[in-house]
């Protein structure tokens, strides 16, 4: 089943991170462990980075797993205000996403829905000039509190400031 295209809902961000990985399955860990880094660094609670480290790690492993365009990375964004977190993984393959419909000892094809389950809206759109960005926005039970940084931010706030990581 492939959903319609859909444009991103507008969001104003306090906090940004994004950074591009290899398209390998060593880097769908190395995207969660970033991820939480970041939410955990600007004050989000526990359970809320929990969430979006689930959406990320999916969307990065449908990236990785379905979408792979050989030697082309796969980018991961999120932008947090207040109580909402926008994330989008971006891949340079056209081909939309795909809902599965895993059979009950399947062990692969839930991570969709698992999204659509966390997620309070998700799409997907084109991307210029190749391929697509799947997004997801989540609603979160907490307002940030004075994080590590204590203020907003943007760009990568890792460690590692690199554009791009490479297994």
């Amino acid at each position: 089943m492939q959903p319609p295209p859909t444009t991103v809902p507008a969001q104003r961000a306090d906090f940004t991170w994004q950074m591009s990985f290899t398209p390998h399955e060593k880097c769908v860990r190395l995207v969660r462990r970033q991820v939480q880094r970041a939410l955990g660094r600007w004050g989000y609670a526990e359970d809320d980075v929990a969430a979006a480290v689930l959406v990320c790690s999916e969307l990065a492993a449908n990236a990785v797993q379905h979408a792979r365009v050989p030697r082309e990375p796969f980018d991961v964004l999120v932008a947090a205000t207040g109580r909402e977190c926008l994330i989008e993984v971006s891949d340079r393959s056209a081909s939309p996403p795909r809902r599965a419909d895993p059979g009950a000892d399947d062990e692969r094809g839930r991570g969709l829905r698992l999204v659509a389950a966390v997620a309070s809206e998700v799409g997907h759109r084109l991307r210029e000039p190749q391929g697509k960005t799947v997004w997801a926005r989540l609603s979160f039970g907490r307002l940030p509190t004075a994080g590590e940084h204590g203020e907003p931010c943007s760009g990568s706030t890792m460690d590692a400031q690199a554009d791009q990581v490479s297994v």
